[in-house]
């Protein structure tokens, strides 16, 4: 019978040599160094671009103005065109809760595009008729509602 011979196993025979080493510990410190040098570069533009909005935001203020209070756009993040909008105005006061106010209303809402480019942003500004006694509150809502929130309110008077 013959001799069974032992199954060869996969390694090494000796050691790699003290260059091959060192070669391969400089790779690993250099690969480290340079992964810590790009997060250093790249993740505060990361960071910054994840606080910015994803969409259009305004900032409203409103002022009286006669017998109508002027809501003016004082700040705008990303500003879009005006047909990307729709505004509801609507009543807030002890007698209403807050909803859409009833149809034909909308003609005490008036827009002015301030600088006459088709786009809502800052200077822009809603004049609206009002009531004496009641309390308002404009919605900027996007006309596609990708989202539910508005991207821009105000109530007055305070």
């Amino acid at each position: 019978m013959a001799k069974r011979e032992k199954p060869r196993t996969f390694g090494r025979r000796r050691p790699p040599s003290p260059q091959a080493t060192r070669l391969m510990l400089f790779s690993l410190i250099a690969s480290i160094g340079l992964a810590a040098i790009l997060a250093y570069v790249f993740l505060p533009t990361l960071f910054y671009y994840e606080q910015l909005p994803k969409g259009p935001q305004y900032e409203l203020a409103a002022f009286q103005d006669g017998s109508s209070f002027r809501i003016v756009i004082v700040g705008a993040s990303l500003p879009g065109e005006l047909g990307d909008f729709e505004v509801l105005l609507a009543v807030d006061s002890e007698n209403h809760t807050f909803g859409p106010l009833p149809e034909g209303i909308d003609d005490l809402v008036t827009f002015f595009d301030d600088d006459g480019n088709g786009i809502l942003d800052v200077g822009d500004y809603f004049l609206v008729e009002f009531e004496s006694g009641n309390k308002y509150r404009l919605l900027i809502l996007p006309v596609d509602r990708t989202r539910d929130e508005g991207v821009g309110f105000t109530k007055w008077p305070a």
